[in-house]
């Protein structure tokens, strides 16, 4: 006696050919979303180098211009010339006053 299972070699075959395009399928699938993934990786990788070169631009553009700021030590030796001649200049103008004043005494 067979048994009758229902299922003849036609069956098999289109089973079998059915497995094969879903595989392809899928493997398509992920070919594709690897592609996607790369090309999205390379649009990140380009977003970070614009990113790092803006930093380092800016970064260069700081340390350029912090090198010509005025040290303190730079500054007080400066103000401290400054005061300096501002007394001499001072002094030389009461020396003039006192002059003037005496002349004027002296004439008048």
């Amino acid at each position: 006696m067979t048994e009758k299972t229902g299922f003849n070699h036609s069956d098999g075959v289109s089973l079998l050919k059915y497995l094969e395009e879903q595989i392809g399928s899928l493997d398509r699938k992920v070919d594709m979303r690897y592609e996607m993934q790369k090309i999205a990786l390379d649009k990140a990788e380009g977003i970070n180098k614009e990113r790092l070169d803006g930093m380092n631009e800016w970064r260069a553009t700081v340390t350029d211009l912090t090198s010509r700021f005025v040290t303190l030590k730079e500054l007080d030796l400066k103000l401290e010339a400054l005061n300096k001649g501002r007394k001499d200049t001072l002094a030389l103008i009461m020396a003039l006053i006192s002059f003037a004043i005496m002349l004027w005494k002296f004439f008048t």
